[in-house]
């Protein structure tokens, strides 16, 4: 109740609201009554900024990993929360890695608690094809970032709720297409097999379905080439910085 009652008092005193969504302005406009014509929507920007000086090629990070080129990388990254769908995507990679000798999964980020580390730790432990699973349970530096982009074929969100997710835009970044359930901004952010894809229901055997036939898609390098020109376009800080300089501009004129 704290909360809502300090975004609430924030949202009433602010000229304009900067949203990165069609979604979160609609979440606004519901949850806290706020008028919309004072909401503006500026996409959120790229991350290239994780892009390394000097280029690591899909090779030299498989060898890190002791990945072979042949194998096919699904990664899960990032700050490791209940609703982040882990146990989803485990579940999910069972059925798939059934099928696919070669499916392997990267999973990499620091959990939430050491609680939630272990359950899922323990999750793994008992997968019958934990000798394929990847786990690093750690925070990632920034110059690692790009070792576990390049080692990877496609970066899963199976999250099962959200508003908004920066790790779409890093794996843009790393030309990599993204499979991601159907919840926040997802289906904005993400251009159904174009630069991805959402699943049509949250469920393992839908979502296995999916990683398997997307990692067998000729098509992924294409995927992963236009989620990166969005990111160049779309998405690119001088838009971002165009648009915000425009929402002052118009406030300024409104006084």
């Amino acid at each position: 109740k704290i909360d809502y009652f300090l975004r609430f008092l924030v949202y009433r005193s602010a000229k304009a609201i900067i949203a990165h969504s069609r979604y979160i302005k609609t979440q606004i406009v519901d949850v806290f009554k706020e008028n919309e014509n004072k909401i503006r929507i500026i996409p959120h920007g790229n991350f290239d900024n994780y892009l390394p000086k000097i280029p690591i090629t899909k090779r030299t990070a498989r060898e890190h990993f002791n990945l072979s080129m042949d194998d096919k990388v699904i990664l899960f990254f990032g700050f490791i929360r209940k609703y982040k769908g882990l146990d989803l995507l485990l579940d999910s990679f069972d059925l798939a890695a059934k099928v696919n000798k070669e499916l392997k999964l990267i999973i990499a980020g620091s959990a939430v608690s050491k609680e939630l580390e272990t359950t899922y730790k323990n999750r793994i432990l008992f997968s019958p094809f934990r000798d394929r699973i990847l786990d690093y349970f750690i925070f990632v530096s920034n110059e690692m970032v790009p070792f576990y982009f390049e080692a990877a074929d496609i970066v899963v969100l199976p999250y099962t709720a959200i508003d908004h997710s920066g790790i779409i835009h890093l794996a843009y970044s790393f030309n990599r297409p993204v499979i991601s359930t159907n919840v926040g901004d997802f289906s904005e952010v993400i251009e159904d097999n174009k630069s991805g894809k959402i699943l049509e229901s949250n469920t393992p055997q839908v979502l296995a379905d999916t990683i398997k036939s997307m990692i067998s898609n000729k098509d992924l390098d294409k995927m992963g080439d236009y989620g990166n020109n969005l990111n160049k376009k779309k998405y690119s800080w001088e838009i971002a910085a165009e648009k915000t300089k425009n929402v002052y501009e118009i406030l300024l004129t409104d006084q």
